[in-house]
C-alpha cells in the first residue's frame, strides 16, 4: 500500500536524524491520531515517532476500522481536509491537500460534492485564487446518489465536471496528483469515525481493466477556515508544509496558539487575507497585461501600485501583518 511504501521512503530519507520536536507535538500540529497501539514516541524516529505512528500521518488506520457506514446522507455535509501529509512532512512532495466538500444534492438520496487541491502557488494559464481573493482550486465537482452503502457518480462517472487548474509545476507531477485524487469514475463508499472520514473507492488499470482498492481518511473541517489558511500562507509567503494544515485546524477550531496570539487581529481575519491575495493577483493579472503593450492595464497597474504602497504606510495594516507574522512564528512546530 502506498503509506507503507511511503513510511519506508522516509526511513531511508530522515536516517537517524533528530526530530525538532516530539511526536505528540507533530500528532497535536498535524491532527493526526496516535496509532491502535497507543505507542506513538522514537525519539531515533522521523519526527521523533514510531513506524506505526509515522504511518497515521498517510492516512487515518484507527478510524479506517472503526468507520461505520454513514446512516444519513446529511451527515456528509460540510467539508473534510484530506490527513495525507506524510510525503509532505518528509520533504519527498511538495506540498499539496485534498479539501471535499459536500452539500445537498436535487434529491433525497443524493449529494453534491467539490472536490479542492489546496496549493497556495498558482501554475499554468489558470490561476487558483480570484481578484476577489477567493480559492478556486477546483478538482472536480458531481452530484453522487446514493445506492445502497455505495455512492455513484451519474452516467459512470462521465457526469462528473473536472476543473482546469494544473495542480502541481511539472506536467508529470500534475497527473500524477490528478490520477491519485480521481476517485469519481467508480462507486465509492464513505465511512465515519467521529470527526475523521473514511473514502473507500476502486481504482481501475487503463490496461489490465484490473481493479483495486484504495482508501483515503479526511478530517473534518470549515471550509473558510481552510481557504483563510491557505490564504494567509500565500500572501505572507511562508511554508505550506509547516503551516497550512496546522493553522487551518487552529482557525476551525477557533483555538490553538495562532489563534491565541491574533488576540483581537483574528476579527476580520478572512476579508484582510482575501484582499492581500486578491490585490495579488490581480496585480500580477494587470503585469502580464502591461508587459503585452495593453496602455490601460499600464495606467491600472500604476494606480494599484500606489494604493498598495498608501496601504503600506497605514499604521493598522502594519500591526495586523506584524500580528499575523507573529502568530505563525508561534503556531506550528518547525520541520
Amino acid at each position: 500500500m502506498r503509506h507503507v511504501f511511503a513510511v519506508a521512503i522516509c526511513l531511508g530519507v530522515w536516517g537517524g536524524t533528530q526530530a525538532m520536536a516530539d511526536c505528540a507535538t507533530y500528532q497535536r500540529a498535524y491532527r493526526v491520531a496516535p496509532p491502535a497501539s497507543g505507542v506513538s514516541e522514537d525519539q531515533g524516529g522521523p519526527l521523533g515517532c514510531s513506524t506505526e505512528a509515522l504511518e497515521m500521518f498517510e492516512i487515518n488506520k484507527v478510524a479506517l476500522a472503526e468507520a461505520r457506514p454513514v446512516a444519513d446522507i446529511r451527515d456528509l455535509h460540510g467539508a473534510w481536509l484530506g490527513d495525507a501529509v506524510l510525503a509532505q512532512v518528509s520533504f519527498i512532495e511538495v506540498p499539496g491537500q485534498e479539501l471535499l466538500v459536500f452539500a445537498p444534492g436535487d434529491g433525497p438520496n443524493t449529494v453534491e460534492v467539490t472536490q479542492y487541491w489546496m496549493k497556495a502557488a498558482s501554475f499554468g494559464r489558470v490561476p487558483n485564487w480570484s481578484v476577489d481573493g477567493e480559492y478556486t482550486g477546483i478538482v472536480a465537482r458531481t452530484v453522487l446518489e446514493k445506492q445502497g452503502r455505495r455512492y455513484v457518480a451519474p452516467e459512470e462517472g462521465t457526469g462528473v465536471e473536472y476543473g482546469g487548474a494544473t495542480l502541481e509545476f511539472s506536467r508529470g507531477a500534475d497527473l500524477h496528483v490528478k490520477a491519485r485524487i480521481n476517485h469519481f469514475d467508480m462507486p465509492l463508499a464513505f465511512g465515519l469515525a467521529g470527526d475523521v472520514l473514511v473514502l473507500e473507492g476502486t481504482v481501475r488499470d487503463p490496461v489490465t481493466r484490473e481493479e483495486q482498492p484504495y482508501a483515503r481518511s479526511y478530517t473534518r473541517i470549515d471550509a473558510g477556515a481552510a481557504k483563510t489558511a491557505l490564504g494567509l500562507v500565500m500572501a505572507f509567503e511562508q511554508s505550506q508544509t509547516v503551516h497550512f494544515d496546522c493553522v487551518a485546524h487552529q482557525l476551525s477550531d477557533g483555538a490553538g496558539p495562532f489563534v491565541d496570539a491574533m488576540g483581537q487581529g483574528m476579527e476580520g481575519l478572512a476579508a484582510f487575507v482575501a484582499d492581500q491575495v486578491g490585490q495579488s493577483v490581480r496585480i500580477a493579472g494587470l503585469k502580464v497585461s502591461a508587459e503585452a503593450g495593453d496602455v490601460a492595464a499600464r495606467e491600472a497597474l500604476q494606480a494599484a501600485m500606489e494604493g498598495r504602497i498608501a496601504q503600506y504606510s497605514d499604521p493598522a495594516y502594519q500591526e495586523q501583518v506584524e500580528r499575523i507574522l507573529a502568530a505563525f512564528g508561534e503556531a506550528c512546530p518547525p520541520l
